[in-house]
Formats: structure tokens, C-alpha cells, sequence
């Protein structure tokens, strides 16, 4: 694909050396190598999200293939992050930290770490750093801690995030059930932090390039990319799932705690889901239980089917077809670059 032409500048493409500020968020289930590798090369920022579904001997395999997708000199870290959540990281046994461990310590690593929904934040910021000491090669990996509230990305800058990710209701899969929308979440942290601030991505809701200029007009440094990506060629998402998402209207995300519920994870307290509306929320009008909507899925492979949940964001209306993801960023550079007027910020 032809190098994006112009680039967009701010301080955070400045930071990374990026073409656009364009970024793919670290998904878990969905964010794969190649998505990653995919949105790099098209020059944004890729994320990985570390999850228990490989062995380490494939993660190995797999950090190998990056290189060499993305011409990495052997000495220089892979241009890409790798992002795991953490309530995983903090499981024992946790296949997903050792994984996560072992991308950041071994030389030469990773650019960046991406952390969210962990129960002690602080404990997996001080172990990056840790690990970037057990490197050896005097290089700091760039944290990035998502957030979903003005307090909370308080205690990011407090705990020495070099980017703060801040993800408003209308982004997909989870977030904080009190967080507000990205530009009231934005405005109020530029507002409480006008100077001397750690980098700002806005995040949530992000389906075209004039939602991606506003954002960055208003002030964010970078815009995270989800859902429109979440339904590239790229995507862990099952074919049946992308598929959903292409053909879905507008205004058919559903944000509920029912999603969580049904398939039994253990997010921490206060987080909820947004997915693509479906039958379960009329099962539970309905009267019947958890247990007994499982049971009904287990049984019934139709019933199951039509209760699969896809996580979606307020931008799947923006998604038109199963596309690879480098068309896809092409595509939203040019138009945040239109509705921008200048690529200087």
C-alpha cells in the first residue's frame, strides 16, 4: 500500500514517529498480530492484546513473525504495543502475564504496554518499568493506561502513564459504566490538566474521520480505533461476527451488564459491555435467569447462534463491509485529514 500522504502531526505521532494519529486499540479476542502489524504499517500504532487462547512457544513464534513482518532491525523494538487487562494479568496462575512479561523484558521488546480494568494499576505500571530494567537496554517502554473517568485518568498521570487513553460510553465491549461521552471525558481532563500533561488519546464511538478530527480539534493528541476495526480481514473476530457488524444500522448497541453475566467473566466492579442488541435482553424481560438462558444456548445451537454477543461501539454504523485494515486507515486518514483543514496541530 502507498504511504499515507500528508501526515497529521502532534505531539503523540511525534512521540512514536507515526504517519497519522490514528490508533488500533489493544481488543482482547480481537486485536491479533496481524491487525496490529497491519495498522503499523499503514502508519498508525498497532496494538496486540495478549489472551490465554495461545501456548507461549506460539507467542514466541508469533513476536518472531512480527519482526519480520514489519522489517524490524534486530536491534530496535517491534513498532507496535502489546495490551492485556488487567484483572487477567492479576489471575494465578496467569498464562496472559507471563506472555505480557515475557514481550516487554526480552530484547529488544516492544515500543509501548497498554494496561486497562486492572484491580491495582499501580502494581502492573511499576512492573513494566521493572521489566524494562531487567531489559538492560536502558530504553523505556511507553505505557499507555486506558481510563474512563477524570479521576481515574488522574491516577494515571499520578502513576506516570506516558499516555492516557480515554474511553468514553460509546465505545464497544467494556468500559466504566460511569463514564461519560469522549468529548465531555476530554474536555474535562484538557480542563484539569491544561499543561505538563502525559499524551492524550480520545477514545469511543470512532467511525469516520470528521468523529477523529473533532476529537482531535478539541484537543486529543491520537484517536483508538475499535469497532471499524474489529471487522477488518485482520480481526479475531469469527467471519459470522464481522458479518454483524457490517450489517448493522446505527443506534444497535445495547450497554448492559447481561452480557457479562451470561458468559461468566470477572470484570471488576463497575464495568460494563456494549454488543450488538440481541435476543438476550428479551430472555431476561422475560423472567428467565442466567443459568437458564445458558442452558437454553447450551441445548439449542439456533438459540445459541442468534445470542452470540458482538461487541460493537456506537461507530458500527460507519462499517460497511469486511475490509483489510490498512484500507480501512488509509481511508479514515484521508477524511480526518479533509474535515481537519490542515494536518498541523
Amino acid at each position: 500500500m502507498q504511504r499515507l500522504a500528508p501526515p497529521i502531526t502532534t505531539p503523540f505521532t511525534r512521540l512514536l514517529g507515526l504517519h497519522t494519529p490514528l490508533v488500533g486499540g489493544a481488543m482482547n479476542t480481537v486485536s491479533s498480530l496481524e491487525l496490529a502489524c497491519a495498522v503499523s504499517l499503514a502508519g498508525g500504532f498497532g496494538f496486540w492484546a495478549v489472551d490465554a487462547r495461545r501456548s507461549m512457544a506460539e507467542f514466541k513464534a508469533e513476536l518472531a513473525r512480527a519482526r519480520e513482518a514489519l522489517s524490524a532491525p534486530p536491534d530496535k523494538p517491534l513498532h507496535l504495543g502489546l495490551g492485556a487487562l488487567g484483572w487477567m494479568l492479576e489471575q494465578e496462575p496467569s498464562a496472559v502475564r507471563e506472555m505480557f512479561e515475557h514481550g516487554v523484558r526480552e530484547p529488544p521488546g516492544v515500543q509501548a504496554a497498554w494496561l486497562s480494568f486492572a484491580n491495582d494499576m499501580a502494581r502492573w505500571v511499576r512492573r513494566v518499568r521493572e521489566l524494562d530494567e531487567e531489559r538492560g537496554d536502558g530504553r523505556k517502554t511507553f505505557v499507555f493506561i486506558q481510563v474512563g473517568t477524570l479521576g481515574q485518568a488522574l491516577q494515571a498521570r499520578d502513576l506516570g502513564a506516558d499516555v492516557i487513553v480515554l474511553q468514553g460510553n460509546e465505545a464497544g465491549g467494556h468500559s466504566w459504566e460511569v463514564a461519560p461521552p469522549t468529548a465531555t471525558l476530554l474536555a474535562q481532563v484538557l480542563d484539569e490538566l491544561p499543561h505538563s500533561r502525559p499524551h492524550i488519546l480520545a477514545a469511543g464511538g470512532v467511525g469516520d474521520g470528521s468523529r477523529a478530527a473533532a476529537l482531535l480539534k478539541q484537543g486529543a493528541e491520537g484517536v483508538v480505533l475499535g469497532t471499524v476495526l474489529a471487522a477488518t480481514e485482520e480481526s479475531l473476530y469469527p467471519e459470522a461476527s464481522k458479518r454483524q457488524l457490517a450489517r448493522a444500522e446505527p443506534l444497535t448497541t445495547v450497554r448492559t451488564t447481561l452480557w457479562d453475566r451470561v458468559q461468566g467473566r470477572p470484570w471488576p466492579a463497575g464495568v460494563t459491555g456494549r454488543a450488538l442488541d440481541n435476543p438476550l435482553r428479551e430472555d431476561e424481560r422475560q423472567g428467565l435467569s442466567v443459568p437458564e438462558i445458558r442452558e437454553l444456548m447450551k441445548k439449542d445451537g439456533k438459540a445459541a447462534k442468534e445470542r452470540t454477543i458482538v461487541w460493537a461501539g456506537e461507530g458500527v454504523g460507519h462499517v460497511r463491509e469486511i475490509r483489510p485494515a490498512q484500507d480501512v486507515i488509509a481511508q479514515l486518514h484521508e477524511e480526518t485529514v479533509q474535515a481537519l483543514g490542515s494536518p498541523q496541530l
